[in-house]
C-alpha cells in the first residue's frame, strides 16, 4: 500500500489559534494511510522529551514543550525560522507529498521554488467578497513584515490573498456563517469541517482549580468571559477597562484574558479586584459552558464557543474584516449583538452599555427564543463537521496539483 507524506506547517508567528486547527486534522488522520510531521517554531522532539517531567502551568501553554508533551505528534527534527530558506530545509529533509498549513506566509513564497501541492486553512477574509472594504485583515500587520533579500528573484504576492493559494482549502467553519464566494470563484475545491478546537476532554490540560475556586467564590453573581484576542490582550485598548469597570459596577464577576496594565509582563497576575480572574489561557469550553454572557471580537474559533453551548454573546469590532464579517452575519441571524470598534465611534461606551441594558431587559437578540436559534447553529456546525471527509480533501489537492506527485511511498 503506498503511503502519503504530509508536512503540517504552523505559522511562524506561533498564535495557538493556527497551530490548533492543524492538530485537530492531523488526529483525523489514518496512520496506515500517511506519514506526518510537524515543523515548530523553535522546537525539536528532544527539547520537548528534555521537559516532559516539568508540571504543566497555567498560561504556558500550546507551542510550550510541556503542552505538546501531551499530544501524540510527529515532530521534525528542524526549528522552523521565519525563513523560505527554513522551509524549504524542510521539504529537503521530509520529502513530502503533500503540505498542510494554516497561514503559514512563507509558505507563497517556498512554493515559487519548490511546487508542492497544497492543502491550506482559509477563513473569512480572503478571496474577495468584502463586505467591509473599508477594513484591513487581521493578519496584515504580519504580511508587513515580509521582505525579499536583495536580488532576490522571488515575489511577494500583491495581496493576502496570494498568500493562501492552493490546490484545495479547508474551511474551519460552518459554509451558512463562513460562505467565501470568492473560493468558489478559483475553482479550486473547498471543504468545510467546522470549528477545528481542542475538546473537553483536551482541556484538561488546563488547571482549572484556581478559576473553579473563583467562581465558587462568585456563586450567586452573573458570569462574564471577557476577551479581545491573544494580541490586543496584551495591550488593550483604553475603553476595554471601561468596559471592564462598567460590568464590575453591575455586579457580574469576570473572567478574562485581558492583561492588567499594571502587571504587563508577568506570567501570572491577578486583578487588584475579587470580581476578576486574569489568565493568558483559559480553558474555553469549561469557561463558556459556565459563563452567563461572552464577550468577544469573533476570532476564527471563539465566536464558535457560544454557539457551542447556547450563550449570549456580545461581539466587539476590531476593524478587521475577516472578523468583522462574521460577526455581522452572527448578528444578521440574531445569535449575537455587533458594537463598532471603540475606534470608529465615539460612542462605544454608551453602545456598550445599552448592549448591557438588552441583555438585562432579556431583549433581542438576547430574547426567550435565543437558545432555541443557538441550538439550531449548533445542529448545523455539527452536521457540517460530521460530513468532512479528511482523505477527500488530501485527495483533492493532490489531483489538483499541476504535476501530479508521484506517491509511491510503499508501507
Amino acid at each position: 500500500m503506498n503511503r502519503i507524506r504530509v508536512l503540517f506547517l504552523p505559522p511562524y508567528f506561533g498564535f495557538p489559534s493556527h497551530f490548533i486547527p492543524l492538530v485537530k486534522l492531523y488526529q483525523r488522520m489514518s496512520a496506515a494511510r500517511y506519514d506526518v510531521a510537524f515543523v515548530l517554531p523553535r522546537l525539536t522532539p528532544e527539547e520537548i522529551t528534555a521537559r516532559k517531567s516539568y508540571g504543566f502551568e497555567q498560561g504556558r501553554y500550546y507551542y510550550e514543550p510541556e503542552f505538546l508533551a501531551r499530544f501524540e505528534l510527529p515532530v521534525l527534527d528542524l526549528k522552523q525560522q521565519f525563513s523560505v530558506v527554513a522551509e524549504l530545509a524542510a521539504y529537503r529533509k521530509f520529502s513530502p507529498d503533500l503540505i498542510i498549513d494554516d497561514s503559514n506566509l512563507t509558505t507563497a513564497l517556498a512554493r515559487q521554488i519548490r511546487r508542492l501541492p497544497r492543502l491550506t486553512i482559509a477563513r473569512t477574509g480572503v478571496f474577495g467578497g468584502a463586505s467591509t472594504p473599508v477594513h484591513g485583515h487581521s493578519l496584515a500587520s504580519v504580511v508587513g513584515t515580509l521582505s525579499l533579500p536583495p536580488r532576490s528573484t522571488l515575489v511577494l504576492p500583491q495581496s493576502i490573498d496570494g498568500y493562501f493559494e492552493a490546490e484545495a482549502h479547508i474551511v474551519p467553519a460552518s459554509p451558512l456563517l463562513e460562505p467565501l464566494p470568492g473560493l468558489r470563484a478559483l475553482g479550486t475545491r473547498s471543504f468545510y469541517c467546522g470549528p477545528l478546537i481542542l475538546d473537553q476532554d483536551e482541556e484538561r490540560l488546563f488547571d482549572t482549580a484556581p478559576l473553579s475556586a473563583f467562581l465558587a467564590a462568585n456563586r450567586g453573581r452573573k458570569i462574564v468571559y471577557l476577551t479581545l484576542g491573544i494580541g490586543a490582550s496584551r495591550n488593550p485598548h483604553p475603553s476595554a477597562w471601561e468596559c471592564l469597570r462598567e460590568l464590575l459596577a453591575q455586579d457580574w464577576a469576570i473572567v478574562t484574558n485581558m492583561m492588567p496594565a499594571d502587571y504587563a509582563g508577568e506570567t501570572e497576575c491577578p486583578y487588584p479586584h475579587d470580581g476578576c480572574f486574569y489568565s493568558p489561557a483559559l480553558p474555553l469550553h469549561f469557561v463558556c459552558s459556565r459563563a452567563d454572557l461572552i464577550i468577544h471580537v469573533c476570532g476564527s474559533a471563539t465566536y464558535h464557543y457560544p454557539i457551542l453551548h447556547r450563550k449570549p454573546a456580545i461581539t466587539i469590532g476590531t476593524q478587521c474584516r475577516d472578523r468583522e464579517e462574521v460577526a455581522r452575519r452572527l448578528c444578521a441571524r440574531g445569535l449575537s449583538y455587533h458594537l463598532p470598534a471603540p475606534t470608529e465611534t465615539a460612542a462605544f461606551q454608551t453602545n456598550f452599555t445599552e448592549a448591557l441594558g438588552l441583555y438585562a431587559a432579556a431583549r433581542f437578540p438576547f430574547d426567550a427564543a435565543l437558545p432555541a436559534r443557538l441550538e439550531t447553529m449548533r445542529l448545523e456546525i455539527e452536521s457540517t463537521a460530521a460530513r468532512f471527509d479528511i482523505d477527500a480533501a488530501i485527495d483533492s489537492a493532490l489531483s489538483a496539483a499541476p504535476c501530479v506527485h508521484s506517491v509511491a511511498h510503499p508501507s
